[in-house]
């Protein structure tokens, strides 16, 4: 696996009881930009790109860790996708992850 940074971002997972109000969940992820696709010259063909992935490495509820559903994990991955700002500035190395 390639070194990433990781981010955090509040999520939301619905509560099973309607009178309750809707839990907050901290997601920690690391984002993988992606390529597009390449042309290389020298031997006339294309390198097929592809495109950015989150994956979530931790989501905790009130600082409790848990581990959500397979839906709730695609679901919040979409979002992440589709919310992720891109931060270009400076990696510090504390940040990376092997």
């Amino acid at each position: 696996m390639s070194k990433h940074k990781t981010f955090k971002m509040t999520l939301y997972r619905e509560s099973p009881n309607p009178s309750e109000d809707v839990p907050e969940v901290l997601a920690e992820y690391a984002y993988h930009k992606g390529s597009p696709d390449t042309y290389c010259s020298f031997v006339g063909t294309w390198d097929q790109g592809w495109p950015p992935e989150v994956e979530i490495l931790k989501t905790t509820i009130g600082g409790l860790e848990f581990e959500p559903t397979p839906a709730e994990q695609a679901e919040w991955a979409t979002y992440i996708l589709e919310n992720h700002e891109e931060d270009d500035g400076d990696i510090d190395p504390r940040d990376l992850r092997d």
